[in-house]
Protein backbone atom coordinates (compact mmCIF):
# COMPACT_ATOMS: atom_id res chain seq x y z
CA UNK A 1 0.00 0.00 0.00
CA UNK A 2 2.59 2.04 0.58
CA UNK A 3 4.48 1.56 -2.99
CA UNK A 4 1.47 1.96 -4.72
CA UNK A 5 -0.83 5.09 -2.84
CA UNK A 6 2.49 6.47 -0.67
CA UNK A 7 4.26 9.79 -1.41
CA UNK A 8 8.28 10.92 -1.66
CA UNK A 9 10.52 7.71 -1.68
CA UNK A 10 7.70 5.41 -1.18
CA UNK A 11 8.99 2.73 -3.50
CA UNK A 12 12.54 2.93 -1.06
CA UNK A 13 10.44 2.50 2.34
CA UNK A 14 8.55 0.20 1.11
CA UNK A 15 11.03 -2.19 -0.10
CA UNK A 16 12.63 -1.12 3.28
CA UNK A 17 9.74 -2.02 5.51
CA UNK A 18 9.09 -5.52 3.86
CA UNK A 19 12.66 -6.10 4.26
CA UNK A 20 12.91 -5.32 7.56
CA UNK A 21 9.31 -7.18 8.79
CA UNK A 22 9.82 -9.72 6.93
CA UNK A 23 13.10 -11.33 8.57
CA UNK A 24 11.91 -10.21 11.71
CA UNK A 25 8.87 -12.52 11.30
CA UNK A 26 11.03 -15.24 9.79
CA UNK A 27 13.32 -15.01 13.57
CA UNK A 28 10.42 -14.47 15.66
CA UNK A 29 8.96 -17.76 13.73
CA UNK A 30 11.82 -19.74 14.46
CA UNK A 31 11.55 -18.73 17.86
CA UNK A 32 7.86 -19.79 18.74
CA UNK A 33 8.74 -23.20 17.00
CA UNK A 34 11.83 -23.40 19.22
CA UNK A 35 9.68 -22.46 22.25
CA UNK A 36 7.22 -25.28 20.91
CA UNK A 37 9.49 -27.83 20.33
CA UNK A 38 10.93 -27.38 24.42
CA UNK A 39 7.68 -28.83 25.40
CA UNK A 40 8.01 -32.68 25.71
CA UNK A 41 6.16 -34.46 22.87
CA UNK A 42 3.09 -35.73 25.01
CA UNK A 43 2.85 -32.58 27.18
CA UNK A 44 2.56 -30.19 23.88
CA UNK A 45 -0.68 -27.74 24.18
CA UNK A 46 -1.95 -24.40 23.50
CA UNK A 47 -3.55 -24.73 27.34
CA UNK A 48 -2.35 -21.31 28.91
CA UNK A 49 -3.08 -22.49 32.43
CA UNK A 50 -1.35 -25.83 31.83
CA UNK A 51 1.57 -24.25 30.21
CA UNK A 52 2.24 -21.70 33.07
CA UNK A 53 1.75 -24.68 35.58
CA UNK A 54 4.92 -26.31 32.88
CA UNK A 55 7.02 -23.01 33.38
CA UNK A 56 6.52 -23.35 37.09
CA UNK A 57 7.59 -27.01 37.29
CA UNK A 58 11.01 -25.79 34.87
CA UNK A 59 10.36 -27.40 31.16
CA UNK A 60 11.16 -24.13 29.59
CA UNK A 61 14.59 -23.69 31.68
CA UNK A 62 18.09 -24.41 30.50
CA UNK A 63 20.41 -22.97 27.49
CA UNK A 64 17.68 -23.23 25.26
CA UNK A 65 15.40 -20.84 26.97
CA UNK A 66 17.67 -18.31 26.22
CA UNK A 67 18.27 -18.46 22.90
CA UNK A 68 14.62 -19.08 22.70
CA UNK A 69 14.13 -15.68 24.65
CA UNK A 70 16.97 -13.91 22.22
CA UNK A 71 15.14 -14.79 19.37
CA UNK A 72 11.53 -13.86 20.62
CA UNK A 73 13.11 -10.46 21.83
CA UNK A 74 14.55 -9.67 18.47
CA UNK A 75 11.58 -10.37 16.42
CA UNK A 76 9.15 -8.79 18.37
CA UNK A 77 11.71 -5.81 18.84
CA UNK A 78 11.99 -5.52 14.92
CA UNK A 79 8.15 -5.12 15.04
CA UNK A 80 7.60 -2.60 17.31
CA UNK A 81 11.15 -1.07 15.71
CA UNK A 82 13.37 -1.28 18.76
CA UNK A 83 16.35 0.09 18.47
CA UNK A 84 18.35 -0.73 16.17
CA UNK A 85 15.78 -1.92 14.57
CA UNK A 86 13.80 1.32 14.16
CA UNK A 87 15.27 2.36 10.87
CA UNK A 88 12.40 1.25 8.62
CA UNK A 89 9.53 3.01 10.48
CA UNK A 90 9.90 6.66 10.40
CA UNK A 91 10.36 6.48 6.62
CA UNK A 92 7.14 3.98 6.61
CA UNK A 93 5.59 6.47 8.13
CA UNK A 94 6.38 9.98 6.12
CA UNK A 95 5.92 7.62 2.73
CA UNK A 96 2.52 6.25 3.83
CA UNK A 97 -1.25 7.33 3.42
CA UNK A 98 -2.56 8.38 6.53
CA UNK A 99 -4.93 5.50 6.68
CA UNK A 100 -1.91 3.19 5.91
CA UNK A 101 -0.20 4.88 8.71
CA UNK A 102 -3.09 3.79 11.23
CA UNK A 103 -3.39 0.71 10.36
CA UNK A 104 0.20 -0.04 10.71
CA UNK A 105 0.41 1.56 14.01
CA UNK A 106 -2.91 -0.05 15.10
CA UNK A 107 -2.40 -3.57 14.31
CA UNK A 108 1.34 -4.19 13.93
CA UNK A 109 3.03 -2.15 16.19
CA UNK A 110 0.24 -3.49 19.30
CA UNK A 111 0.94 -7.37 17.86
CA UNK A 112 4.96 -6.76 18.87
CA UNK A 113 4.42 -4.87 22.24
CA UNK A 114 1.84 -7.21 23.45
CA UNK A 115 3.89 -9.78 22.54
CA UNK A 116 7.11 -8.71 23.88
Amino acid sequence: MIGIWGTGNKQAAAWKITIYLSIGSIILLVGLIGLYLMVPEKDRTFDIAKLQAMASHGVFAGQGAYWIFFLLLLGFGTLVSLFPFHTWAPQAYAAAPVPVAMLHAGVLKKFGLYGL
